[in-house]
């Protein structure tokens, strides 16, 4: 059963990693905006986006999350799925509007006290029901099982039409930075319908069900709900404090090394959807639970482990191409302290979705209260001192203290390791080998083309190359 269990986890975050490749496109399109309109503009829009985030994760009411744990629970005692799925959207949508009237304006004004883009920032505001409506549909279609509509709902999402969008209108119609707004609006309703239309096919043959949620949801989806808006809250705190604090031009600049960061974790970030609806399933076998987690866990690292290593061969000649204001030996040196810090935690950051689909929700209010008060008290202490590199030591050092409680957790609600198995060594190799590309790459780039680093990076992924499909096999 857990081999079977594991094939599905597979399936799903290869859906992940397929809808991540897909985004190359748009991303290289919001390169191309981020070119046009400058780092400061750019760092505005970043701006506007993370309140949005921040007001439509809290607008979710945990129902997004809560679909993974709640609607296999339904299946397994015969009941109907789609009106429950289609109640919480209706119902965290018209949360996202009052939260959009009420809340999101005001902390847009407060985070960007000397912003010039007013109209571009009130037209991403909108876009919050949309993105509500659309996290909860996906949510609803993972907690089916339809991991295969990920890719084009969340990871592809509305960066497959925010972009093209945006970038017509300027390019064409001579429309000015409003066009990042509009196309952000635009991008995030498609893909509201899409959602609604895709969950309408699959849910056809199941149309029962209570539409109002019910009090097990409740229970359960309200600690996610809290835990996942104080989550967003400190993944978004760091962009909105610099608003606050430094020029836009830094917070552009640190929105693209995130960027990069993001992608270096997306191995991690494939399991974790699958891995909790799953876990749903099973729940009842705590030893095919460990089993799933353990292999979950070495998998994730395993195919991290280039992401890595290219970061720390090349982090600095990518941040520079991607824009000519940076690629300094700092700013390299502060991208590696993240991407390490985020490929120590992977374990424990793992067993938080196991406790999430065990059922242990206050858990991970309780792991994420920690990590946003981690966040914000770092970056108060480091940032004002240190600038940009000062914001990238702080997030690492947060997600490291987050993931000592998460292991401590983990250990004495689900009897699980934080770090099982060969999970020290496989980290602390590559970080070491990472460790002497960086420093290569510090002390060759600064004559010319940091040759040595890439032809080091070159050969770590070599060795991978050939130990992962071994390693896979077994």
């Amino acid at each position: 059963m857990a081999v079977e269990e594991l094939r599905r986890i597979d399936r799903g975050a290869a859906w992940t990693l397929v809808g991540n490749v897909m985004n190359a496109v748009p991303a290289l399109l919001e390169l191309v905006l981020l070119r046009k309109f400058g780092l400061g503009i750019w760092g505005e829009f970043l701006a506007a986006q993370a309140v949005v985030m921040v007001v439509g994760r809290v607008s979710c009411l945990g129902m997004d999350k809560a679909m993974l744990w709640y609607l296999p629970g339904l299946a397994a005692v015969g009941r109907g799925i789609r009106r429950p799925a289609w109640g919480a959207v209706l119902f965290a949508s018209l949360v996202g509007c009052v939260g959009a009237a009420l809340f999101a304006w005001p902390l847009l004004r407060l985070t960007l006290p000397r912003a010039s883009q007013w109209g571009m920032a009130r037209l991403v505001v909108l876009a919050i029901p949309f993105f509500t409506a659309s996290e909860v549909f996906i949510g609803a279609l993972q907690g089916v099982h339809k991991f295969h509509y990920r890719p084009l709902l969340r990871d592809l999402g509305a960066s497959a039409f925010f972009a093209p969008v945006a970038l017509a209108l300027s390019l064409f119609f001579s429309v000015g930075p409003i066009s990042l707004g509009i196309g952000f609006l635009a991008g995030h309703f498609v893909i509201a319908v899409l959602s609604a239309w895709f969950w309408s096919r699959e849910s056809r043959d199941s149309k029962h069900g209570p539409l109002i949620p019910s009090r097990a949801l409740l229970r359960y989806g309200i600690p996610v709900w809290m835990a996942d808006s104080v989550n967003s809250a400190g993944m978004r705190a760091t962009v909105l404090i610099l608003s606050r604090v430094a020029a836009p031009g830094v917070v552009g600049a640190f929105g693209v090394m995130q960027t990069i960061l993001e992608t270096t974790s997306l191995a991690r970030r494939a399991f974790e959807a699958p891995l909790i609806t799953l876990v749903a399933s099973i729940r009842t076998s705590l030893p095919q639970v460990s089993i799933l987690y353990r292999k979950v866990v070495h998998r994730s690292l395993l195919w991290q482990t280039p992401m890595v290593i290219v970061a720390a061969s090349a982090g600095g000649t990518i941040l520079h191409l991607i824009s000519p204001q940076l690629g300094g030996a700092s700013e390299h040196w502060g991208l590696l302290t993240m991407i390490a810090c985020y490929f120590i935690v992977t374990g424990p950051a793992l067993g938080q979705q196991v406790l999430a689909g065990l059922g242990n929700s206050p858990r991970l209010l309780f792991n994420n209260l920690f990590g946003t008060t981690a966040t914000i008290s770092f970056l108060w202490i480091l940032t004002p001192r240190w600038g940009l590199v000062g914001a990238c030591a702080a997030q690492g050092l947060a997600t490291l203290a987050t993931a000592s409680v998460g292991a401590y957790q983990l250990r004495k609600h689900a009897k699980l390791p934080g770090f099982p198995g060969a999970y020290r060594t496989v980290v602390a190799t590559t970080l070491v080998y990472s460790f002497v590309c960086t420093a290569a790459w510090a002390a060759t780039s600064r004559n010319g083309l940091p040759w040595p680093a890439w032809i080091l990076g070159a050969i770590g992924i070599g060795v991978w190359g050939w130990y992962a499909p071994r390693r896979l096999r077994a």
